[in-house]
C-alpha cells in the first residue's frame, strides 16, 4: 500500500453513502491512503460534485465510491449518470446485498467493482487503487 503519498495529486474520490458512519469510515480510509476525498450523502449529490471535480481538476482522475442502496439517487443510477459524463471514470459500489441481480446491474451501469457490507479496508483501498490504474 506505499504511504499514499502522491495519490492527491492526480486522483480525486467522490464517496457517497447515506450512512453517515460508513461514509466517514471510507473517506477516512482513503485519505489515510493519499486520496483527496469528498463525501456525499446520496446519488444526487455524488453526481453534482463528479461533475464540480471535473471542472475543478479536468486533469485528474476522479474515483466514485458509492453505497448501492441510497435514497434519491442509488448507487446504480449515480453510477449510470457519471458513465454518461466520463465513460473511463473507475467506480467502486458497496453493497450490503451483493446477490447476482444487483451484481450485473451494478456491471450494466458501469462499476468497475462491488464490494460487500461491511467494508474491508484494505479491500477498498486495493479496489481503488486497481480502478485508478489504466489497463494497457
Amino acid at each position: 500500500m506505499g504511504d499514499g503519498q502522491g495519490h492527491s495529486s492526480v486522483f480525486d474520490v467522490v464517496v457517497a453513502d447515506d450512512d453517515d458512519d460508513t461514509r466517514d469510515l471510507v473517506a477516512q480510509t482513503l485519505r489515510d491512503a493519499g486520496y483527496q476525498v469528498r463525501e456525499a450523502a446520496d446519488g444526487r449529490q455524488l453526481v453534482e460534485l463528479f461533475v464540480d471535480l471535473r471542472k475543478e481538476h479536468p486533469s485528474h482522475v476522479c474515483i466514485v465510491v458509492s453505497d448501492i442502496g441510497m435514497p434519491d439517487t442509488d448507487g446504480i443510477e449515480a453510477t449510470r449518470r457519471v458513465r454518461s459524463l466520463d465513460p473511463t471514470a473507475p467506480v467502486v459500489l458497496v453493497s450490503a446485498f451483493c446477490d447476482p441481480t444487483t451484481l450485473r446491474e451494478a456491471k450494466a451501469a458501469g462499476a468497475s467493482v462491488v464490494l460487500p457490507k461491511p467494508v474491508n479496508r484494505a479491500a477498498l483501498i486495493e479496489a481503488v487503487q486497481r480502478a485508478a490504474t489504466p489497463v494497457f
